[in-house]
C-alpha cells in the first residue's frame, strides 16, 4: 500500500496538473519559460543602460521643443513631480534648458551620435521581439524601422506633457496612449508579422509596468538624484 507521503504527493500532483490547464495559469508558466529562454534580467540590464544612452538625449531634444504654458517647461515639471530643492533642481532645469538654448547648442556630431545612440537602442528592443516571439531577423529591408519607431517615441514623449494642459484628470488619457504604443511598438518593429489581437497581452502588461516603474521613480528616485549629487556631483 502506497504510503500516506507518496498520497500526498500524488495529489499534489494531480492538483498542478488540473492548475496549469488554467488559463490563467498556462499563460504565467509560459510567459515564465520565454523569459528564461531570452534571458531576460541581462536583457533587461542592458536595455535600460541603451535607454539612459539614447532617450535622455532625445527627451531633453524633444521637451524643449514642447515647452508649457506660461514658462512651466519640463524641467520644472521633473523637480515637483521628484519633490527636488537646492542645487539638485537647479541642475534638472539647467539639463531641460529653453528652446533657444538647445537650439544653439546643437551640432551635427550630437545629432549624429542621437541617431546611432537611438538606432542600437532600438534594434535592443526590436532584438527581444523577435527572440520572444522566435521570428528571424527582419532584413535590410526592414532597417528603416528602428529609427521611425525612435521618431515615434519622440512624438509620444512630446505628447505625454500636453495631456496634463488638455484635460486636468488625464490619467485615463496617458493610459490609453501608452497601450496603444506598446500595442504598436512590436507590430511595427516585427514588420506586422505578428496579429494585433496576439500582442494586446504584451501591450497591456507593458503599460501596467510603466505605470508602477512612474510611481515607484516618484518614490524613489528623489532620493538617488539627490544622493548621486551629493557623492558624484
Amino acid at each position: 500500500m502506497p504510503s500516506h507521503r507518496q498520497t500526498a504527493l500524488d495529489r499534489a500532483r494531480r492538483a498542478w496538473e488540473k492548475a496549469q490547464e488554467r488559463p490563467l495559469v498556462a499563460f504565467a508558466l509560459a510567459a515564465f519559460a520565454r523569459f528564461r529562454l531570452v534571458g531576460g534580467i541581462e536583457r533587461a540590464m542592458v536595455i535600460a543602460a541603451q535607454a539612459f544612452i539614447a532617450v535622455v538625449p532625445l527627451l531633453v531634444l524633444t521637451v524643449a521643443l514642447v515647452p508649457g504654458d506660461e514658462g512651466d517647461d519640463f524641467g520644472e515639471r521633473v523637480v515637483e513631480r521628484f519633490d527636488l530643492t537646492g542645487e539638485v533642481a537647479d541642475s534638472v532645469r539647467q539639463l531641460f534648458e529653453p528652446v533657444g538654448d538647445v537650439a544653439g547648442n546643437t551640432t551635427l556630431l550630437s545629432i549624429v551620435l542621437l541617431l546611432v545612440s537611438g538606432y542600437t537602442f532600438a534594434r535592443r528592443i526590436q532584438g527581444l521581439y523577435l527572440t520572444s516571439w522566435q521570428l528571424p531577423g527582419n532584413g535590410m529591408r526592414a532597417a528603416w524601422r528602428p529609427l521611425g519607431w525612435m521618431a515615434v517615441l519622440g512624438c509620444y514623449i512630446g505628447f505625454l506633457p500636453l495631456l496634463g494642459e488638455i484635460e486636468p484628470g488625464h490619467r485615463p488619457l496617458i493610459a490609453a496612449a501608452s497601450f496603444l504604443f506598446w500595442l504598436w511598438t512590436p507590430y511595427a518593429l516585427l514588420a506586422g508579422r505578428v496579429a494585433w489581437r496576439a500582442l494586446i497581452p504584451t501591450a497591456a502588461l507593458t503599460s501596467l509596468g510603466m505605470a508602477g516603474v512612474s510611481v515607484y521613480s516618484t518614490i524613489y528616485m528623489s532620493h538617488a538624484i539627490t544622493v548621486s549629487t551629493e557623492r558624484f556631483g
